[in-house]
């Protein structure tokens, strides 16, 4: 803008000299006054172009804070939809556990009622077969254990699928926050 304005200076004076020597006529006054509407005409259009650039960039700035918005909004339903399928397959396991350990409690009930005659019987026979019912009572035993040991691990990866849950759910949450502030 400053060479602009010395160039327009230069001009005029050029102008006021030719003037002065008699030449005004061959050389047109005006030509500096339309320069000097050309440079405020390139000014005004550069700082036109610069306030379209500014409201692009704050239209691309407000879609994009939209589409953080509808992200959150995506995870936190897709975590809930989440903990519904964890929730439901936590139950059906429970359930099938609850039904497995009723049944096995039963027929141990069923086993130990059979090894209190069957030990009753051994007295009366062998020896050696009280030693082979005794051994079937501890597979049994060792059975109930291990259904238990599974009926925990179940529990504590349930317990493992709702803190992931959470944790999960606070983080959505810190992330609608973020794009809210």
């Amino acid at each position: 803008m400053r060479s602009a304005r010395k160039a327009s200076t230069r001009t005029c004076n050029f102008h006021a000299k030719a003037w002065e020597r008699g030449i005004g006529s061959k050389v047109p006054i005006f030509i500096p006054i339309l320069s000097f509407f050309r440079e405020r005409e390139l000014y005004f259009i550069d700082h036109v172009a610069h306030e379209e650039a500014a409201s692009n960039r704050k239209q691309e700035h407000l879609k994009f804070e939209e589409a953080k918005g509808k992200q959150v909004e995506y995870d936190l339903l897709n975590a809930s939809v989440r903990k519904a399928k964890i929730d439901k397959l936590a139950a059906e396991h429970q359930q099938a556990l609850a039904a497995y350990y009723e049944k096995v409690s039963h027929t141990l009930l069923r086993k130990s009622e059979q090894d209190q005659r069957l030990r009753e019987r051994a007295v009366k026979q062998s020896d050696d077969r009280f030693q082979h019912m005794k051994v079937e009572r501890e597979k049994s035993l060792q059975r109930v254990i291990y259904y238990k040991s599974q009926l925990l691990i179940l529990s504590l990866q349930q317990r493992d699928y709702i803190h992931s849950y959470e944790q999960m759910k606070q983080r959505v949450l810190a992330l609608k926050k973020d794009s809210a502030a």
